[in-house]
This record gives structure tokens, C-alpha cells and sequence, in this order.
């Protein structure tokens, strides 16, 4: 209900409506999944590949998919709270340059 100079997200959200900039929002941020999605199971494709070609053991091919997900971990972890320090805004600039 609005009250004053008070609006409701529900009533900001219906007065915004679902348009066109809203489909290219969805439709980018799908690609971007499906991306980040292919990363990984490129990862579950290559990794009996590269194993039989260098030679490695189980435990040294898993070692190298798992090194994948501890850049993930490091990276949000240091990015994140370097964008809390700079903004959000400023980083995202600096990767996309």
C-alpha cells in the first residue's frame, strides 16, 4: 500500500512491468549460466583425457579438478571483499575492461 512517499517492492515491481530490457537481462544472465555451467563439465569431460595422456593416477587428476574449485573459493572470497571496499560497480568495470 502507499503511503506517504513510501512504495512497496511488490508495487515497484507491478509498476515497472516485464519488458523488453527485462527479456535481455534474462536472456544474459541464462548465457552466462549456461557458461559458467559448461566450465564445470568441461572439467568432468577432460579430466579422463588428461589423465590417460599425461599418465596420472586418480588421486593427481583429481587434484587438478579440485584446483578449479579452490580458485573459485579464493577468488570470491578475495574479490568480494575488495568489492565491499571499492563498490561493487568499480570491479565489475575493471573485469570487463
Amino acid at each position: 500500500m502507499l503511503t506517504g512517499n513510501t512504495i512497496t517492492i511488490e508495487e515497484a515491481i507491478e509498476k515497472m512491468g516485464f519488458g523488453p530490457f527485462q527479456i535481455l537481462i534474462t536472456v544474459f544472465s541464462g548465457l552466462l549460466w549456461l557458461a559458467d555451467a559448461m566450465e564445470l563439465m568441461i572439467l568432468s569431460v577432460l579430466a579422463p583425457a588428461v589423465q590417460c595422456q599425461w599418465g596420472l593416477s586418480h588421486a593427481e587428476a583429481a587434484t587438478i579438478t579440485s584446483v578449479v574449485f579452490v580458485g573459485f573459493l579464493l577468488g570470491g572470497l578475495i574479490w568480494g571483499v575488495i568489492s565491499d571496499i571499492i563498490g561493487r560497480k568499480s570491479v565489475s568495470i575493471f573485469f570487463t575492461v
